[in-house]
């Protein structure tokens, strides 16, 4: 064998060896690309999902909020002196007929 035919034979194998490995790489990037696009879609149906539950929170939190707001509003005062005179006015009656009923 003489140089020509040794730099032929060592040109074959690694011209070989290269397509090999690029047709590996390939591959690897093929199926790395394919899973990374399945994940994207599996998590943007998550992402959509996890909107809507979001919204639907979102929703729940200002109806929530609206009944806070009407709590505190509410008189607590005025009802606590509107109920002892109503108290008042109720005990009056009740000694009234038990005078009616006793005399």
């Amino acid at each position: 064998m003489d140089f020509v035919q040794l730099t032929e034979a060592v040109g074959l194998v690694v011209f070989i060896g290269v397509g090999v490995f690029a047709f590996g790489w390939f591959k690897i990037l093929k199926e790395t690309n394919q899973l990374l696009k399945e994940q994207n879609t599996e998590l943007k149906n998550d992402n959509k999902q996890w909107q809507d539950k979001h919204e639907v929170n979102v929703r729940a939190i200002s109806k929530m909020q609206g009944q806070i707001d009407v709590l505190q509003n509410i008189p607590l005062d005025e009802i606590k002196v509107h109920m002892a005179k109503q108290s008042e006015i109720n005990e009056k009656i009740f000694q009234f007929m038990q005078k009616v009923v006793i005399a």
